[in-house]
């Protein structure tokens, strides 16, 4: 604290003298760990820089969907500003973050079926008029000794103890 200790003991002159940290050091870690927190606190992320020629959605904070498409012309000179030109001929500047990639339509994923239900697929014949590929609803599965409700829940009686 820059004060002189009292104390009975001898001290070398040199651990007396005050040393005083760089105010510079001190200012830019304290500066990065309000940085830090504030980033964590408000959920503050990179986005990906979008590219001219990419199809993106825009919005702005007081719209509620993401609906108008738009096609990024190219990066403004202001850090994460692009020039977009709308479907009616607009070209107006936005911020990244009222920019989202146009999604894309994912595949089709596969879901294993449990032992019933593949039981129940091989046991039913092929016709020609069908599709090769079935799909059950958890209600149509049918297996001896459970109970399914129409939801697909399989329903367990309850266990009780003759006392």
């Amino acid at each position: 604290m820059g004060r002189k200790i009292r104390m009975t003991l001898p001290s070398l002159e040199k651990n007396l003298r005050p040393k005083w940290p760089n105010r510079q050091i001190v200012k830019q870690k304290e500066k990065a760990k309000q940085a830090f927190y504030y980033n964590r606190r408000h959920g503050a992320r990179h986005l990906p820089a979008r590219q001219p020629g990419d199809t993106v959605y825009t919005k702005l904070h007081n719209e509620k969907s993401w609906k108008t498409p738009a096609i990024v012309s190219k990066e403004c000179v202001t850090p994460r500003s692009y020039l977009i030109n709308t479907q009616g001929g607009a070209v107006l500047r936005r911020n990244r973050l009222h920019l989202r990639a146009e999604p894309t339509s994912r595949p089709a994923q596969h879901i294993p079926l449990t032992p019933a239900e593949s039981a129940v697929a091989i046991s039913q014949p092929v016709s020609a008029n069908t599709p090769e590929t079935t799909t059950l609803k958890p209600s149509e599965v049918k297996t001896p000794g459970r109970v399914q409700t129409t939801s697909g829940r399989v329903s367990k009686p309850a266990t009780r103890s003759d006392l």
